[in-house]
């Protein structure tokens, strides 16, 4: 019998699995919490080295494709397997029955984002003769991301490609800029002031219940049968759509996406190569999750209870919505994910697509993997510290290039730069 690791993403998770293999009790199949605990498993033997196994994983390297696989190399060789992408969610929403009461159309640059906002928060757009109602709001600095890529940022402090050159975005002038724009809006009082502490719950309460009318979230946070119900319950007229990304003096993208994401790395203990016997069974078990009879089976479960098929077709029952949740954890190779999508939220395909196609800006970080030795916690830590000041005016904008220069001096950024664009260049970024 197999012996899985956890598949819950939990914070906790790292921790038991050290504990787990500390003590000798490895799973023989186990979820990477993050590339950084990849890395660190890889590079203390901890992880079995799946490059000369290759040749026994044809199915799922078929299926995964060699855009994916590139995504779990470190260096020449491959400690993991990846899990596909999962799709994009996130867009711009915004109230159109608001739009249409104060005659506005739906904002398509920065300069009528902000319009929208103001007016939002100052015009009672609900109509009730309140002042109850704000612009924006959104789960921290994400809140934000439509406004940073519309000055061409993928994000705060990442790595991205500009000019055939790799750029970290904290030293592009446009940072200052966006920084300055978000500060306006926040000054403006038109962004929810609890936005940094903000979940998907919170914002998304407060979207239902009319307090806002414009936000940058997923898809199912605001198209999901149940959460419909929730908003039309509160306003039978409320309506919600979604706009494109902003057009802005970066051009028009509406966030960063990271270049090597996949949907999950999976592991392999190197304590497993003593058991060939064993070893070739967790094989078995990768290829079949990739293959037509494995995915469907991950994907929607048992045919008959959790669907039917009607002329080559999956329809979902009831059941596969009850049950649905928990077969991910069983989608070893990850699974066609639109194709997925589309079956199972048929009422959301329209609103799927749109966000999985908007432009997005490619970023880098994901393919660093900097030396233990290289504390970037603690300049990361400094980073989003200083950023929120800036953009709640406690620090004056002009301080800068002094933030910069505590960054270089105190937290060795420099060090960190020149070792994140060695290893891209490596890899051929920024060539």
């Amino acid at each position: 019998d197999l012996k899985l690791g956890n598949f819950v993403s939990a914070d906790d998770y790292r921790s038991q699995l050290n504990v787990r293999l500390a003590s000798g009790d490895f799973p023989d199949l186990f979820a990477l919490p993050d590339r950084k605990t990849y890395s660190e498993y890889a590079a203390t033997g901890v992880l079995l080295e799946l490059t000369p196994y290759l040749d026994r994983l044809g199915p799922l390297l078929e299926f995964l494709g060699d855009d994916l696989m590139e995504t779990v190399k470190l260096g020449d060789k491959i400690y993991g397997t990846p899990k596909t992408k999962l799709a994009e969610q996130g867009s711009i929403w915004v109230r159109k029955d608001w739009l249409d009461r104060l005659q506005l159309k739906p904002p398509a640059t920065l300069e009528e984002y902000y319009q929208v906002a103001v007016a939002f928060t100052q015009q009672d757009p609900d109509g009730n003769g309140q002042k109850d109602t704000m612009g924006i709001t959104g789960n921290g600095m994400g809140t934000f991301d439509p406004v940073l890529a519309a000055y061409g940022l993928g994000g705060i402090g990442v790595f991205q490609e500009k000019d055939g050159k790799i750029v970290n975005t904290l030293y592009e002038p446009a940072m200052r800029d966006a920084l300055a724009y978000i500060k306006s809006l926040i000054s403006m009082g038109v962004v929810d002031p609890e936005f940094i502490t903000n979940n998907n719950t919170t914002s998304g309460q407060k979207l239902y219940e009319g307090r806002y009318g414009l936000t940058y979230i997923g898809w199912p946070i605001i198209m999901k049968d149940e959460f419909v119900v929730q908003w039309k319950g509160v306003n039978p007229n409320a309506e919600w759509i979604q706009v494109d990304a902003l057009t802005g003096p970066g051009g028009k993208f509406l966030s960063g996406v990271s270049l090597s994401a996949n949907g999950g790395i999976l592991g392999i203990p190197k304590a497993l190569e003593k058991d060939p016997v064993k070893l070739q069974k967790v094989f078995d078990l990768l290829n079949y999750s990739a293959s037509e009879e494995g995915l469907r089976l991950t994907s929607y479960g048992i045919e008959g209870k959790h669907y039917n098929l009607e002329n080559g077709e999956v329809v979902p029952t009831e059941l596969m919505n009850k049950e649905g949740g928990y077969f991910y954890i069983y989608q070893f190779a990850g699974r066609p994910e639109m194709e997925y999508l589309h079956t199972k939220f048929k009422n959301q395909i329209p609103y799927i697509d749109f966000a999985h196609e908007q432009p997005r800006i490619g970023t880098l970080d994901g393919f660093i993997n900097y030396p233990p030795e290289m504390n970037t916690a603690d300049a990361n830590r400094f980073i989003q510290e200083e950023i929120l000041k800036f953009i709640h005016g406690t620090t004056p904008l002009d301080q800068y290039d002094k933030f910069l220069s505590t960054l270089e001096n105190t937290f060795g950024y420099n060090a960190i730069m020149e070792e994140a664009i060695r290893q891209l260049n490596e890899l051929g970024y920024g060539n």
